[in-house]
């Protein structure tokens, strides 16, 4: 999943996700990856971000 859809995908309509500021997600998503909960993982763009997620 990519941090745009994240942000503004059909999966996250309806949650305090979608349309959330792009620099609160990434801080929440660092805290979750230190944690060892997901992994972001850096694209070619800053619109190419992948997050994969631990179960």
């Amino acid at each position: 999943m990519t941090v745009e859809e994240i942000r503004s995908g059909i999966e996250s309509r309806g949650t305090e996700l979608h349309g959330m500021d792009r620099t609160v997600l990434m801080r929440a998503l660092k805290v979750l990856e230190n944690k060892g909960k997901l992994a972001v993982f850096k694209g070619t763009s800053a619109d190419d971000e992948g997050v994969k997620f631990s179960i």
